[in-house]
Formats: structure tokens, C-alpha cells, sequence
């Protein structure tokens, strides 16, 4: 099922743009591809798991496209959670499932 503006909209609870997620949904993708060398990318779609992979990975830089981990403005700061700076342990796990290794 490919990624839409409409699931990650349902999924976050806010409202993204076909153009945002799509952007995004291309960067994201392309760096799981490259990690996994391909391998759970075939013409027919894309291994449901590694999926999932992407489609947390491209909420998290969505959410803050920017990267900021901390903004203020006079007394008022904000810390932003989780930014996207790679994989989470669980995505990395899922993802080395398909990466094949140097022997």
C-alpha cells in the first residue's frame, strides 16, 4: 500500500501536503534501498515491513523537517523529540532482516 499524504495525515494526527509526503516518502525510501542494497524492493512494491520502516522514519522527519532539537524565543523553549538523524534501533533491525553483509 504506497504512502500517502492521507495515511501519515491518519496516522499523526496533523495534515501534510501530497507534496511534503512525497518528498519526504522519496528521500526516506531511497536511503532504506540504499541501506538494504535493494534487497525488499521489487518491481511488485516494496517488502510490507521495511514499509513500515519508511513510513515511520518519513513521520519523524515530517514532524520536523528542520532537525531543530531546540528552539526559544525570550523565556519560552521548546525541545523537540525524536528527530530523524538515521534509524531507530527497531527500523535498524527490521532493515538488517534484508541487508546482505560483507562475508
Amino acid at each position: 500500500m504506497p504512502i500517502t499524504a492521507e495515511t501519515l495525515s491518519a496516522l499523526s494526527g496533523l495534515t501534510f501536503t501530497a507534496d511534503q509526503a512525497n518528498a519526504a516518502v522519496s528521500v526516506v525510501t531511497s536511503r532504506a534501498k540504499s541501506y538494504t542494497r535493494g534487497i525488499g524492493f521489487t518491481d511488485d512494491g516494496i517488502a510490507d515491513d521495511i514499509e513500515s520502516v519508511i513510513q515511520t522514519a518519513v513521520l519523524r522527519l515530517l514532524v520536523n523537517p528542520t532537525n531543530v532539537e531546540r528552539d526559544a524565543m525570550g523565556s519560552l523553549s521548546v525541545q523537540y523529540g525524536n528527530n530523524f538523524q538515521g534509524w531507530t534501533l527497531s527500523e535498524t533491525q527490521v532493515l538488517n532482516r534484508y541487508r546482505e553483509r560483507a562475508r
